[in-house]
């Protein structure tokens, strides 16, 4: 059952904690903030219903309130809802973390060309967390505004290599790399896989594969592509980003693994893979092999046979059309050192 604000220090010490962490606390410019609790008193159209402020007061009266329910530390988030506002909010919540020294220093940005000068500056000022607002600011994340605000640093191979050797904290047994983007998927078997074929230095690829396009699956064979792993030993690892996907032959052998499907890519109009290349399969296949939170799209025996046949016959097509695809194809085929 929910507990009163004087009940929080005996919830603490009853779990043998020395606090609370606030982590969604809001304070904020008194202009702003005043502003902020009218939009919620007036179920403002982004709320669709009133939305009450239980804890009104000045920044002095919530601090204590905080304080005393056991809360040690808390948030100071504000966010810029338009351009031109976050440099204001950030010198706001900056002198508020000054004076207030069980405060998270807090701070915002927005898509606009100074975030890529001001969040920079604010983390190694010291900054210590970041709030923005996606629905109130009305932008999105990958707004190109605001990549220099994710990646402070342009991209290079050394930048993994550097993460892994601070992982690694001097061990010098073999360490594995793998590639994997963040809208795909691997096997559930996956990484057991990789980590009982990395028995020597090289890399370690899974030919066999599969691709998601609209709810439907397509079982692909794929001799070069991006989900292959690394093998390395020593105090140093290059990783499997030192050369594009297609180029890592140049840095040491591949080893061809049959088991599959083992990595699932997702085929969308925003991704470099913008068409299935695969023979069409039965949602059963994937769900064996792959933890998926949608639900493939289903099919009868007769469906898939016709869909299979459909897109058998487009392979063979485009096969013909690149006939060293399909040579690389046999060659693999012929080097695999694994199935299951």
């Amino acid at each position: 059952m929910p507990l009163a604000d004087d009940e929080l220090p005996a919830l603490s010490a009853a779990l043998g904690i020395p606090g609370l962490f606030d982590v969604h606390a809001h304070f904020m410019p008194p202009a702003i903030l005043a502003k902020v609790w009218a939009y919620f008193d007036s179920a403002g159209p982004l709320l669709g219903r009133t939305w009450p402020i239980t804890y009104r007061g000045t920044d002095e009266e919530r601090v204590e309130q905080l304080r005393s329910m056991g809360v040690k530390k808390f948030s100071s988030m504000s966010y810029a809802h338009k351009p031109g506002v976050a440099t204001y909010m950030n010198d706001w919540t900056r002198g508020f973390a000054e004076r207030t020294p069980d405060t998270v220093w807090s701070a915002t940005f927005y898509p606009e060309t100074d975030a890529a000068t001001y969040v920079p500056e604010l983390i190694a000022d010291g900054a210590e967390l970041f709030k923005a607002h996606l629905q109130v600011g009305d932008f999105a994340a990958n707004d190109p505004l605001l990549e220099p605000v994710w990646v402070h640093d342009a991209w290079s191979p050394g930048v993994p290599a550097e993460v892994v050797h601070e992982l690694r904290a001097g061990a010098d047994g073999l360490v594995i790399t793998s590639r994997v983007d963040n809208d795909d998927a691997i096997a559930r078997t996956y990484i057991a896989r990789v980590q009982a074929a990395a028995t020597e230095e090289g890399f370690v690829n899974f030919t066999s594969g599969a691709q998601w396009a609209q709810g439907r699956l397509y079982r692909r064979l794929d001799p070069s592509n991006p989900f292959i792993s690394r093998v390395e030993k020593g105090p140093r690892a290059a990783t499997v980003f030192a050369a594009d996907h297609n180029k890592l032959a140049a840095l040491g052998p591949i080893r061809q693994f049959g088991d599959g499907p083992m990595w699932l890519q997702v085929v969308h109009d925003s991704n470099l893979e913008t068409r299935t290349n695969g023979i069409r399969m039965a949602p059963a296949e994937g769900n064996e092999r792959f933890t998926i939170a949608a639900t493939p799209q289903q099919v009868s025996r007769l469906g898939l046979a016709a869909a299979q046949v459909g897109t058998a016959a487009r392979m063979a097509a485009r096969m013909v059309a690149r006939p060293r695809r399909l040579l690389l194809l046999a060659q693999t085929r012929r080097n695999r050192v694994g199935r299951t």
